[in-house]
Order: C-alpha cells, then sequence, then structure tokens
C-alpha cells in the first residue's frame, strides 16, 4: 500500500516470478469465444498505432481487446459494471447518496478521476456527461468525465483498451488511457435477449430487453440497429439512524429506516444506437453512427431530524432547544409564541397545539414540523439524456495515401429534481414533488482531418506519416431552477434556509452558457527501423481560446527478441484541459459536519464575488483561472507468445503536476462567529449576493472552488495471461488479469485536506485480479470468474471506532461469478448466472448507527448489495 513503482507487493513479485521468464501481449481479458481463441487468432488494433494491419501483440503499448461475448456473460446490465469485470484497473463503485456522481457514476483507470480517460466510438471523440461529480469518494471530487452508460452492450463489436498515456496522439484527457467503443457493422442478422434478476436478499429487482438489427444499405452498405430497455428497483442495505431510533420513542410519525443506504432506483431506462457504412467506390465509404438514450434516477440524501437537532436551520435554529416558528404577518400585534422542544418531538410540545389547532395563531404561526412531523429525507433526482451523431467519409487510394474526413457533435443533460422536499422560508410549503433546482447541459462538437501516407525511406518497413486536424468546441449551460427552489419566501430573515432543501436552485448569478473552442494538429510517425525493431515518435500541439497552447510528444519503441519474447515501451508527455463546467461551476448543496447538515457552495474561480469572499476571509486561498493538468508517462513491457499462451506484464508510471481539484472547503460561518472587521466585510459581501438575487448565500456556511493545486506520482504493473488447458472433452481456456496500482500525493498546498489526501492515496483498490475459466461443450457454455479487490482506505471514515482508533481501511475480498448457457436449438439459447455467488460484502463501517445507518462504506469497489442472480432467455437469427 506505501510502496514507490517498481517497490512491488508481494503478490506482485510472486505472480511475475510465476509467470515464468518473459512477459507477453495478450491482446485481452476475456477476449474471444472459445471457439475464436485459437493461437493464430489476431486483432487489428486501432489505438496506440496509425498504421494500419498493426496487431495488440505489435503495438509498443498495451492494448486489451473485449469481445461483446466478454460483456454478455455477466450479470450486470450498466456498461462501466461490465468492464469493471474484465479489466482490473478499470474502477467503478455504487455510488448512493452522492448527489449527481450516482446519475452519471464516476469510473477509473489506473486509479486516476473518469476525465483523465479519454472514450472514443469507433475511434472518434465522445463527449463529456454533464454531470460534475463535487463528491466523487474523494478520488473523483470535481472531475466530469464521459458517460458510457448510455452505450447498450449490444451494441459493441468489441472494446479496445489502451493501457498507455496517449495526449500526443489523440488530445486531451488521454493520461491514463484510451477506451474505444467499436459498433457492431453486421449488415445481417438479429438478436434479442430478455432478462431479469434480483439480489440474493429479494430487492433490486431488475429487468431488461436488448435487440440488435443488422440491415444492407444497397449492395454496398449496411445499417446496424441496436435498442435496449431496462429497469432496476433500489437495493436497501442500511439500520435506523442512531438519532432517529432516538426521537422515535417519543415520535411515531419517524419512519423506520428513515434514510435509506443502498443502489439508486433507475427507471425506463432506453438507449439506441444506429451506426452505418455505405462504400461510394473503390477508394471512398461513407461512414454515420448516433445514439439517444433516456433514464429516469432517484438516489436518497439525508434525514431531516424533526427537532433540528442536525443545526439544518429547519426545524429549529438553535440546535433543538426551541421549535422554528415564522410569523406570517409582522405587522399586526400578533406575536408566534416560543415553543420549547420536549423529548425532540416539536408536535407533543406543550404550546405547539395554539399553532397547529385552527385558532389564530395558527392562521399567522408557521412551523415546518407541522408538514412534516416526523421530519423527512428528500429524494434528489435527474433525468438524464444522452445524444450524439457522427458522419465522415474516408478511404485509401491505390499508392496507400489514406483520409478520414469527419464531423461529431454530442449532448448530456440532466435535469434534477427534488420529491419530498421544500424551501422552509415559504409559510405555505408543502411536501414538493418535482421541484426542479435546474439542470445542466454539457455539448461538445468536434472536426476532424486525418491523413497518413506510407513512404519508402530505406528502412525495413516504409515509413508511415499521419497527420491531423481538429477543431473542438465544448459548451457547459447551467439552467435556471423553479423560483421556490433559489428565491426567499415570505418567511425570509426569520431563521429559515431560503433555498430548496438539499441543493439549491441555481440563481440568475449561476445560470448561464459557458464555452471554450481550440484547435489541434499532429504529426505521428511510425516504422520498422530493422527487422524486429518497431520505432515511433508523435508530436501535438493544441491551442485553446482561454489559457493558450500545449505541445505535447510520445516516443515508442517495440523490439523482438525471438519469436516468442518482445519488449516494448513509451515515454510521453500528456495534458488534460479544465472543462468550462470546472471554471464556472456555481452551487450549494448539503454536506454532513461534525456540527451538523450544513450548506457548502461551490463558486467560479474568477467570478468576482468569489475573489471578494475569498479577500474578506483571512487566510483563504486565492482564486486563480484553470490551467491545464500536465503529465509524463513511462511504460516498460515484455511480451511472449508461443503455442497459444499469451503473457504480458507492463509496468508504468504517471508524475501529474497542477492537477485540478475542488480545494478544501473556506470556512464562512466560523469567520461571522468570530466577529471583527473581518466578519463585517464578509457580511456586507453576501448581503450583496442575496440582493442579486441568489439567497443561497444566507445559508452556505462555506464554499470552495476548484484550483490548480497538487501534483501526485502514480505508479504499477499490468500482468495478462492468456492460455489454452485439455480437458479432453470440450474447448476450454483460462484468462487471468492483475493490476497493481498505486498513488501518492508528492506535492500539495492548504487546498487540499488531510483526509482528501488519504482518499486520493488509499481511496481505489491497489491490487485488483481476475481469474476467468470458459468452457464450451456440446450444447454448453459456462463461465467462472473469480475477482479481487484488495484493500481501500476511506478517509471520512477515519475514527469511527468506539475507542477513536479505526484506521479508515477495509480490507480486501473474493468474489465468484458463474454462468452457464443452454442452446435449445441454432437460434434459441437460455442463460442462468449468479454474480458473487458466495454473498460477499464489504467490512461494516464501525457504529453505523451513528454515522446515518450505513452498514458498508459506499466506496467499495465491488459494491455491497452482496450475491443476485439472473435468467436471460437469448434468441439469434
Amino acid at each position: 500500500m506505501h510502496h514507490k513503482l517498481f517497490r512491488l507487493s508481494p503478490l506482485c513479485i510472486a505472480l511475475s516470478i510465476a509467470s515464468g521468464l518473459s512477459v507477453s501481449e495478450v491482446t485481452a481479458q476475456e477476449s474471444q469465444t472459445v471457439e475464436d481463441n485459437s493461437a493464430t487468432t489476431e486483432k487489428i488494433a486501432v489505438l496506440g498505432s496509425r498504421r494500419s494491419g498493426r496487431t495488440g501483440t505489435s503495438t509498443p503499448a498495451p492494448v486489451d481487446f473485449i469481445s461483446s461475448e466478454d460483456l454478455s456473460s455477466q450479470g450486470n446490465t450498466d456498461l462501466s459494471v461490465m468492464l469493471r469485470s474484465v479489466v482490473p484497473s478499470y474502477n467503478v463503485a455504487e455510488q448512493p447518496n452522492l448527489d449527481e456522481a450516482s446519475f452519471i457514476r464516476p469510473a477509473n483507470l489506473r486509479n486516476l478521476p473518469p476525465d483523465h480517460t479519454l472514450v472514443l466510438v469507433n475511434g472518434k471523440r465522445r463527449h463529456r456527461g454533464a454531470v460534475i461529480a463535487f463528491l466523487g469518494s474523494g478520488v473523483s471530487d470535481g472531475a466530469q468525465g464521459p458517460d458510457i452508460s448510455p452505450i447498450p452492450s449490444i451494441a459493441l463489436k468489441e472494446v479496445q483498451v489502451l493501457r498507455d498515456g496517449a495526449a500526443a496522439q489523440y488530445g486531451s484527457d488521454a493520461i491514463a488511457g484510451v477506451m474505444n467503443f467499436q459498433l457492431k457493422d453486421d449488415a445481417d442478422g438479429f438478436t434479442l435477449t430478455a432478462r431479469r434478476g434480483a439480489t440474493f436478499e429479494g430487492d433490486g429487482e431488475n429487468y431488461r430487453f436488448a435487440a440488435n438489427l443488422g440491415l444492407p444499405l444497397s449492395d454496398d452498405g449496411f445499417v446496424n440497429l441496436s435498442l435496449d430497455y431496462s429497469e432496476y428497483e433500489p437495493t436497501q442495505r442500511q439500520v435506523q439512524r442512531g438519532d432517529a431510533a432516538r426521537l422515535s420513542v417519543n415520535n411515531p410519525a419517524i419512519a423506520n429506516p428513515a434514510q435509506t443506504w443502498g443502489s439508486a432506483e433507475i427507471r425506463d431506462d432506453f438507449k439506441f444506437f444506429v451506426n452505418s457504412g455505405l462504400e461510394l467506390n473503390d477508394h471512398a465509404e461513407l461512414y454515420s453512427y448516433a445514439n439517444y438514450a433516456d433514464k429516469e434516477v432517484h438516489t436518497i440524501f439525508f434525514f431531516r431530524t424533526p427537532d433540528g437537532s442536525d443545526r439544518s436551520q429547519r426545524f429549529s435554529n438553535d440546535g433543538g432547544q426551541t421549535v422554528l416558528i415564522g410569523d406570517t404577518n409582522l405587522n399586526n400585534d400578533i406575536t408566534c409564541p416560543t415553543i420549547n422542544i420536549v423529548n425532540g418531538n416539536p408536535t407533543t410540545s406543550p404550546g405547539f397545539e395554539l399553532i397547529s389547532n385552527g385558532g389564530p395563531l395558527d392562521e399567522e404561526c408557521f412551523a415546518l414540523a407541522e408538514v412534516f412531523p416526523g421530519g423527512f429525507t428528500p429524494t434528489f433526482g435527474a433525468n438524464v439524456t444522452d445524444s450524439s451523431i457522427a458522419f465522415g467519409v474516408r478511404g485509401e487510394f491505390d499508392n496507400g495515401f489514406s483520409y478520414d474526413v469527419s464531423a461529431h457533435t454530442g449532448r448530456s443533460k440532466a435535469d434534477y429534481f427534488f420529491i419530498n422536499s421544500v424551501n422552509p422560508s415559504f409559510s405555505n410549503s408543502v411536501a414538493n414533488d418535482g421541484i426542479s433546482p435546474g439542470f445542466n447541459i454539457q455539448t461538445d462538437t468536434n472536426f476532424n482531418i486525418d491523413l497518413a501516407y506510407p513512404v519508402e525511406v530505406g528502412l525495413a518497413s516504409e515509413l508511415n506519416v499521419a497527420a491531423g486536424f481538429e477543431w473542438r468546441e465544448e459548451e457547459y449551460e447551467v439552467g435556471l431552477g423553479d423560483p421556490e427552489s433559489r428565491e426567499a419566501g415570505d418567511l425570509a430573515g426569520q431563521g429559515f434556509r431560503e433555498t430548496v432543501d438539499g441543493f439549491a436552485g441555481f440563481s440568475t448569478r449561476a445560470a448561464g452558457v459557458f464555452d471554450r473552442s481550440n484547435i489541434a494538429a499532429y504529426l505521428d510517425l511510425e516504422a520498422d527501423i530493422v527487422d524486429g525493431w518497431i520505432l515511433g515518435a508523435a508530436l501535438r500541439w493544441e491551442d485553446f481560446d482561454d489559457f493558450g497552447s500545449t505541445t505535447n510528444y510520445k516516443l515508442s519503441s517495440h523490439i523482438t527478441l525471438s519469436d516468442s519474447i518482445s519488449l516494448r515501451g513509451t515515454v510521453s508527455t500528456g495534458f488534460r484541459a479544465p472543462t468550462p463546467g470546472q471554471a464556472n461551476s456555481v452551487r450549494t448543496s448539503t454536506i454532513v459536519t461534525s456540527q451538523g447538515v450544513l450548506e457548502s457552495g461551490t463558486l467560479s474561480p474568477t467570478d468576482p464575488l468569489t475573489i471578494a469572499i475569498a479577500n474578506a476571509i483571512p487566510g483563504a486561498p486565492s482564486p486563480e483561472i484553470l490551467q491545464p493538468e500536465e503529465s509524463t508517462n513511462y511504460s516498460l513491457g515484455f511480451i511472449y507468445s508461443n503455442s497459444g499462451v499469451d503473457l504480458t506484464v507492463d509496468f508504468f508510471r504517471i508524475d501529474i503536476d497542477d492537477r485540478i481539484t475542488l480545494g478544501s472547503n473556506v470556512d464562512i460561518s466560523g469567520t461571522l462567529a468570530a466577529g471583527g472587521a473581518a466578519a463585517a466585510n464578509l457580511q456586507n459581501v453576501i448581503d450583496d449576493i442575496v440582493a442579486a438575487g441568489d439567497a443561497s448565500a444566507s445559508s452556505i456556511s462555506g464554499f470552495n472552488f476548484f484550483v490548480n493545486d497538487f501534483a501526485t506520482e502514480t505508479t504499477g504493473v499490468d500482468v495478462v495471461l492468456s492460455m489454452p488447458v485439455n480437458l479432453n472433452e470440450g474447448d476450454t481456456r483460462v484468462l487471468f488479469s492483475y493490476n497493481h496500482t498505486e498513488t501518492e500525493v508528492t506535492n500539495s498546498s492548504n487546498a487540499l485536506s488531510a483526509t482528501r489526501i488519504f482518499s486520493i492515496e488509499n481511496g481505489l483498490p491497489e491490487d485488483r485480479f481476475t481469474l476467468t475459466g470458459i468452457h464450451a461443450q456440446d450444447d454448453w457454455n459456462f463461465v467462472a470468474r473469480g475477482s479481487y479487490f484488495g484493500e481501500i482506505g476511506v478517509g471520512n471514515d477515519v475514527g469511527l471506532g468506539v475507542t477513536g482508533d479505526f484506521d479508515g481501511f477495509y480490507s480486501g475480498k473474493f468474489l465468484v461469478d458463474f454462468e452457464a448457457q443452454y442452446h435449445f436449438s441454432e437460434n434459441f439459447s437460455m442463460t442462468f448466472g449468479l454474480q458473487n455467488l458466495f454473498d460477499t460484502v464489504p467490512d461494516e463501517v464501525p457504529n453505523p448507527e451513528s454515522n446515518a445507518g450505513q452498514i458498508y462504506p459506499e466506496e467499495s469497489p465491488f459494491g455491497f448489495n452482496g450475491g443476485s442472480m439472473y435468467i436471460q432467455l437469448n434468441y439469434t437469427m
């Protein structure tokens, strides 16, 4: 856990020794079915080399190929979770109760944030998701990566994963690697699947219908259509919260459980993809793809206690001593009474009947306990839509000159809503269902020209010269929230929270359209210098209209030592540009602190009001224009391939400077409480914000903003093995993949807290492996998979133990999956599967009653729902 590159864990060393004298290129985890996994099978690599005819075993950087069969032989329908099972360096958690991160879950390649991985579809850059993961379990906090969940697995021919830095080849974000989702291009055939599943506990019921249809487009083209529809019921894994249990003794209106922990509810998850191509002549082909997806996601927020003991300015503003009562008419002689809260239940406290029995005080005096006598737990949801269209023309002339001219635009929208929440400052508050705090839209548009030409220069092969140009525009839109979500009601100034409870609606200050454009040009050279030695070099220049230009390079080499053994290595620089969303976000959300449930704001680092507030608080960091992150990648690999046995070992190191992150919370409430000139200046700034129409400024206890703050060093090794096994009956293959990755924060200013540093360094497993056996015999196919997820450390959980000595670490776990498929005929088959066969769950959180009822760490890399089962019917023709 606390190692440097190439000081590897004992497990890693043991695996390297056990793997033999050297290492090999294996094109992927469960890359092919047994029938398709012969020793002579070769894949044409798209990633890592712009030279045509390159195979997975001859690329200078490791490329994994994951077939559609590998994805379909799993119990989950979310593409991110499917990839987690077959790519050990890829992690994605359940993300319960984590605001926007529950809608587009952050995924991490090589333990880096999701926006450090470039995602392509058919080789074209995929647009970002609309969601910024403000709460991303530490590692992904503030990241805005692409959303791959709208891609239906049935639409995929294969997935290629380049495990190497490639910004010099493909541009921004390609620091951890590149993932290319290759769509099916069949001109005939039909596939239909129907699936039903549930957890061993009986919750989390889900079903899915998916279909793929290939059609000819004249005699020289194809149209391939894919549909996918699914729904997931939520799961619940919690105990009753300690505060709810205590209060329920005298308040039967409190629900049990008052707050749930589990997987989000997903309704009407619809996905559509179309891929098409048409040959114009011997030298030209038109191509296009498009998608549309839509889903509704519900997640749960924290419980609001009916006595106000959570210090949230809803039911009480003095920590639960007296009922918070609003006077709807301050211009008459009626004075609302002071009601002391007895036994934690406002509604049964002496005097509460005066404001709730229909008398004159009831008409004028308002307490939120009248609406929510047992407190309340908001449901935060979003309608997430995703669409894109790409088209282009490509071809190759007889002299080898090839071209590809394309355009692409993609759009992701998250339209937020609340159920069972209110704006407490409105005296006519009711349990609102559907109040919207606003929406986010991310729109990306790309135009690309890619050219390649082989030149004879007297080397062992022609020199492949590739060059290209790219224009890209990114646009991030923040949509205005409903008035009740962002405006103060008639009880403003009387101690009530003055925006919708849970996530203040986007105000007129926050709303707007923020964009950025850039241009890029690249040159990529590759050739066989002599027989058995490939050498490549790439150079890319990009210029952004907001922060200037950046130039990056990559050098790569592949050396064949014998028929079985090869070496490969790369060195490259890379970058990630800050997104317009990160540079312009203004929002507030509810956080849980030792002082109770408070409001925290995120402000734009260039907003004049951000600067004014920061200047008004002594010791606060200075907001600055965001700059790109810069990286340097190193890799060294060994390849062994002989008699159907393929083995690779690749060491890597990724150094990143000026990493962009959400800075630590700047304390507003503490500065105000301290009094003096600083408090007076700060209060004046807050009053100006409220006067400008942003009522949320009156309730936030602190704020943060994005900064270029810290540097990290990420090191590790990947081991991939594929080999046939002779069992005399049927065809059997064993696949093994191992990843060891560790990250160290090497430099940081005061913007990163110790808790955040702990999570960045320990929040994802350092060790992951999968061992898969695939066996086909007669009409049966069997898949058995064992997956190990190493220890994780959760910074927020340090000190939760009874004695205060819990170190925040949760032990590694081993999970087993099993699937059996029987073919009734050539067209019809049935599949039965068990995920997490032995119902393994993470270590429990110490003292769940005092930790909001949470039993398991939400950061668990394999979830916390335990085992599940599914059955699927398949029809093909």
